[in-house]
């Protein structure tokens, strides 16, 4: 599981939604901390339905409620550091140009698995966007790649980084 590159595609995980909530940047903890916390303390209440969450090259979708992520909306996806079962991932949309999506999976070894998968789907997919582009003249390869990031770090050390980063501001 060390690497995403081994992760075979499509996968599905058995999740719960939590929901979407508005965050505050592209990528990074810091932007998924704050809605993970909100969507977690709504879904004490009430949490929803056992769902299949699938992910491939193409995005990832859910199912009950139906939802698509197409994988060049996702930004963003990380196995939370305080909720080790949540896996969040940040989309990109033009109304709201940063949601950030929460999930609960059956334990922390499915999230950190869900993560890599999303890995593994991005790797795919940049792969592809590669291939198609490189046969058109572009002046600079870089500008017209998407960008992604995941984070495969384990919930602890995130949460040294993250500790530092407050303790910095």
């Amino acid at each position: 599981m060390g690497d995403p590159s081994k992760e075979q595609l499509p996968q599905t995980f058995n999740v719960r939604y939590l929901g979407c909530k508005r965050a505050k940047g592209l990528w990074g903890i810091r932007h998924t901390r704050k809605p993970v916390d909100e969507l977690v303390a709504e879904a004490k209440s009430q949490l929803g339905p056992p769902a299949q969450f699938r992910v491939s090259s193409d995005g990832c979708s859910l199912a009950n409620p139906t939802l698509d992520f197409p994988i060049a909306t996702i930004s963003y996806g990380v196995q939370d550091l305080v909720y080790t079962r949540v896996f969040a991932m940040i989309l990109v949309r033009p109304k709201t140009p940063f949601e950030c999506h929460g999930f609960v999976c059956e334990n922390k070894q499915a999230a950190r698995r869900l993560t890599y998968c999303l890995a593994a789907a991005f790797q795919e997919y940049s792969d592809a966007v590669r291939k198609t582009t490189s046969r058109v003249l572009r002046p600079d390869p870089a500008l017209s790649l998407p960008k992604f990031a995941i984070d495969l770090r384990t919930p602890e050390e995130l949460a040294a980084d993250y500790k530092a980063q407050d303790s910095e501001a």
